[in-house]
């Protein structure tokens, strides 16, 4: 544990090497979308925002994964919506 082993970039295929780009890249502009949105909007709207992404998550995740769709996480999301949307709207 804690013990990088060369051996597993070897075994990476190239489908692999391309997700894992692709995965920097848009954690990349992520971070440049956010910092321009503080220059543009109050931060308390822009963190309301971002927080949206535990929504789409949810969604995505039962859409496309199978993720159970309980009444609690239902609820759960539904606040977390409700809220940044009253943060976002009413400075």
């Amino acid at each position: 544990i804690g013990k990088l082993n060369p051996e597993f970039f070897r075994t990476l295929d190239t489908r692999s090497l391309s997700f894992i780009a692709l995965s920097g890249l848009a954690g990349a502009l992520s971070w440049l979308f956010f910092f321009n949105a503080l220059s543009m909007a109050s931060p308390v709207a822009v963190n309301a925002v971002d927080r949206l992404s535990i929504v789409f998550i949810l969604v995505f995740g039962a859409l496309f994964l199978g993720e159970s769709l309980s009444l609690v996480r239902i609820l759960a999301v539904s606040l977390i919506a409700l809220g940044a949307i009253l943060i976002a709207v009413y400075k």
